[in-house]
């Protein structure tokens, strides 16, 4: 009984996690200019969220480095979004919404979320806004449910940068770890930035 539940949990997060990266890779290759042909309900929600939200994309997957902590990640989106002054880098979650009696179905959104854009907009050059777009994919919902923009505000994403640096700065006493951050690796990851 015990390993038939363990079977199934493991079968559920395998078949979330292909479903999240085929949106994924479905968005990335919608912003690079791609035809992308779908029959998944997911998929056309955040198709018509960029189509009706995106004005101009300035890059998409790239990693993003801080040589002073010894920190890099990798971004889905830096895009000019309508009605969000300046630019905004954009992370796409994959979520089962939850159906609210006052404003329908929504995603939930976590401080994670928030560290995680907070540290990627702290390495755009003269900085970004950061904002999640939730795309349902809880079957219980409508199939036209749409995508949810989160623009997070400033005072949050300064908070939550300040946060990622305690926590690395943490980690790395703790483990006794300097990052040996060289005067061409910071060139380096500044050129890549500018790009």
């Amino acid at each position: 009984f015990f390993r038939r539940v363990i079977d199934e949990s493991r079968k559920y997060t395998r078949q979330a996690a292909d479903k999240g990266t085929e949106v994924h890779d479905n968005c990335e290759a919608f912003l690079n200019g791609e035809k992308v042909t779908t029959t998944c309900p997911a998929t056309a929600s955040a198709i018509s969220w960029i189509e009706e939200n995106v004005e101009e994309v300035y890059f998409t997957e790239r990693a993003l480095v801080m040589p002073e902590l010894g920190l890099a990640g990798r971004c889905d989106a830096l895009v000019r979004l309508k009605g969000v002054p300046g630019r905004t880098v954009i992370d796409f979650k994959t979520r089962k919404f939850k159906e609210y009696k006052k404003t329908g179905w929504r995603p939930q959104w976590y401080n994670k979320d928030l560290l995680q854009l907070s540290f990627y907009g702290a390495c755009i050059a003269d900085g970004a806004h950061v904002a999640n777009v939730g795309i349902n994919t809880n079957p219980d919902a409508p199939d036209d449910t749409p995508a949810v923009l989160k623009v997070w505000g400033e005072e949050e994403q300064s908070d939550a940068f300040a946060v990622v640096r305690s926590i690395v700065h943490t980690w790395q006493w703790d483990s006794k770890f300097t990052p040996e951050i060289t005067l061409d690796d910071v060139i380096e990851a500044t050129r890549r930035q500018a790009a």
